[in-house]
């Protein structure tokens, strides 16, 4: 065998046993920064919806409280999160100019309600009126 020949075997080998280990060891890398980033992202879109879903029971709260309707449910029979519940499968107006409307928010699961929550405050504007405030600063 010709000496080129021979070099030419030795360029065809492929790769070594610490190129192939390199090449693991930023592969392995690169999926950790991803797989991390990932998880971050689906806690920011959870949070997101946390807080439009507050928005929404906030607006549906003060809506009902502006038509005299008593639905929010006291700290000591669970608070926000149980009127988030009672929001949640709807409410009818009894009687007045808007009888029979139906204000609900669907589409809340229960494993949200927690969370959901958080970013809500009860609100005693006095003896009578209570309603639910969506608070932006809450931190879960």
């Amino acid at each position: 065998m010709t000496r080129s020949c021979q070099q030419a075997k030795r360029s065809r080998r492929g790769f070594s046993l610490l190129e192939l280990l390199v090449m693991i060891g930023v592969i392995g890398i690169m999926v950790t920064i991803g797989v991390t980033m990932l998880g971050k992202l689906s806690d920011r879109a959870e949070a997101t919806a946390a807080k439009s879903n507050a928005q929404q029971m906030g607006s549906v709260s003060a809506s009902l409280s502006g038509l005299g309707i008593a639905h929010v449910i006291p700290e000591s029979l669970g608070g926000t999160e149980a009127t988030c519940r009672l929001l949640r499968r709807g409410i009818q107006i009894p009687d007045g100019p808007m009888q029979g409307s139906y204000f609900s928010v669907p589409g809340v699961s229960d494993d949200d309600m927690p969370s959901v929550a958080v970013y809500l405050d009860i609100s005693y504007k006095d003896l009578y009126v209570l309603r639910m405030v969506y608070n932006a600063s809450a931190n879960p």
